[in-house]
């Protein structure tokens, strides 16, 4: 009885962080939005095999470009997916991610030097996706991922391949 009084918790609090968080997204509102991530926080601490709580809290730290958090988060999110074996799910979290994940890392390569921040990101999603290729359910997705960190404008030299001795610029 605890244990799905607990849950119940756990659910109630991510209703109400996912409903604070769409709320603050249509009225760009950061106190709603500081709210709406205190509510997942909290029931990622009460429950922290949800999946949905760490998808939302993902989306709301990349609201307030917390960057850092929001790629733990949807990394989270995908992992317990994963673990789940529900690869519907993780195509979706995935996709989320990455779509929230190449603005911010295209333009963090068009410094010169490139933001080793966004560097970082974009290697550290395209290892992820490598590590997902192989599920049939989801390898459609990671492979587009995979090919498009090669779109992304400096690649080659951000990576610090030597695949391609000079870089293409990005085009704008």
């Amino acid at each position: 009885k605890t244990l799905r009084e607990r849950d119940d918790v756990a659910k109630s609090w991510l209703d109400r962080g996912r409903s604070r968080y769409k709320q603050a997204a249509a009225f760009q509102n950061q106190a709603m939005l500081d709210e709406a991530i205190a509510d997942l926080e909290k029931t990622t601490g009460l429950d922290p095999g949800l999946a949905e709580a760490f998808f939302w809290l993902g989306r709301a730290y990349a609201s307030g470009r917390n960057f850092k958090n929001s790629d733990d988060s949807y990394r989270r999110a995908t992992e317990l997916a994963d673990e789940q074996q529900n690869y519907t799910t993780w195509s979706f979290y995935a996709e989320e991610w990455w779509n929230t994940t190449l603005p911010e890392v295209q333009l963090g390569l068009r410094k010169t030097p490139p933001d080793p921040v966004q560097v970082q990101r974009l290697r550290d999603f395209r290892t992820f996706a490598e590590n997902h290729k192989l599920h049939s359910e989801s390898a459609l997705l990671a492979s587009l991922i995979i090919g498009q960190t090669y779109d992304v404008g400096n690649f080659e030299a951000a990576l610090d391949t030597d695949e391609l001795s000079t870089v293409r610029p990005i085009p704008q």
